[in-house]
């Protein structure tokens, strides 16, 4: 079998042209990545991604609860649980999803003797490591990030989450339905001059961003009966003969709780024109996570959901009202 042979492999150097491709600087992992999938290095003074996020997380508020007619006027929800934090690192090229928490719904009125059911619990907001207690709803004072209110046939109000809210106020026999619980304050009991629902969590970071509630108030309270809601999106009590009144919590000047301020529903008055029951209560507003760091850093790679962007103050801020995730 004949043998193959060896030889040289020789180039024509006048027709060689040598390329180089040269950035300076200090690069990552991701960055290598990037190169290699897109045969492109970071440009030179090119901005970089933020390494922690200033971060607002809001549960969804409960629902009120519903009147009774000619008995006693139903209770307030409570509010969505919120979790702040000023400083939270991240990692670049990791996508981060977002749940946001949907508000409770609050509960029908009921015939003569009847007793309203207690409006549902708002739904958690997820993110970054953290998971929010939902609003507790109304009535007989469901249990979340806040307490709801009370029932005015006689009950306390839910219990609240450490850190994240408060409980609802307490319901008397014949004083109507308590308040439910805010962030920084107690509902109001029945039993007292009114049953006003608790005040929110007031953030100055996120009050002129253009986005979310530009009071800088979230998680307030349902007002229970003759009241008002907490400041942060609080619902208004249903007022005489069942019609929604002036004023509000958070200058929401609705039953319902503020959406995307994870405020809880008002209470149901005991009557309604037509008296054949008693006025349904409000439902829980919606939760929203807020983003902000310095506008000094890159903006996010990629977004996905019903997401806010703002650049504001030397700031760069997300706003996410709806579920999704972000890439830094």
């Amino acid at each position: 079998m004949p043998r193959n042979l060896g030889g040289f492999i020789t180039f024509d150097t006048a027709n060689i042209t040598p390329t180089c491709t040269r950035v300076t600087g200090i690069f990552s992992l991701a960055d290598h990545i990037q190169y290699l999938a897109n045969s492109s290095w970071p440009q030179a003074g090119a901005l970089q991604s933020p390494t922690a996020l200033e971060i607002l997380l809001v549960a969804g508020g409960g629902g009120g609860q519903g009147g009774s007619i000619y008995s006693y006027n139903g209770a307030g929800g409570g509010a969505g649980g919120a979790v702040y934090c000023s400083s939270l690192s991240i990692t670049k090229g990791t996508t981060y999803p977002i749940v946001i928490g949907a508000g409770g719904t609050g509960s029908p009125g009921v015939g003569p003797g009847g007793a309203p059911p207690g409006g549902s619990a708002g739904s958690p907001s997820c993110g970054f490591g953290f998971t929010n207690a939902a609003g507790g709803g109304g009535g007989g004072g469901g249990s979340g990030g806040s307490g709801g209110g009370g029932s005015g046939n006689g009950y306390g109000g839910g219990s609240g989450t450490p850190g994240q809210g408060n409980p609802g106020g307490t319901g008397f026999p014949g004083g109507g339905g308590a308040g439910g619980g805010g962030y920084s304050q107690s509902g109001g009991s029945s039993g007292g001059p009114n049953a006003n629902g608790g005040n929110g969590f007031y953030c100055a970071s996120f009050t002129s961003s253009g986005f979310g509630n530009p009071t800088g108030w979230f998680a307030g309270g349902g007002a229970g009966s003759g009241a008002i809601g907490g400041c942060g999106g609080g619902g208004l009590w249903g007022a005489v003969s069942g019609q929604p009144s002036s004023g509000g919590g958070g200058n929401v000047l609705l039953m319902q709780g503020g959406t995307n301020t994870g405020g809880g529903g008002g209470g149901g008055h005991s009557q309604i024109p037509s008296g054949v029951g008693g006025h349904p209560a409000g439902n829980g507003g919606s939760g929203i996570v807020l983003l902000r760091y310095p506008d000094t850093f890159a903006p996010a790679a990629c977004t996905f959901g019903n997401v806010s962007y703002v650049v504001a103050g030397g700031s760069k801020f997300y706003a996410f009202l709806s579920s999704g995730n972000i890439t830094f």
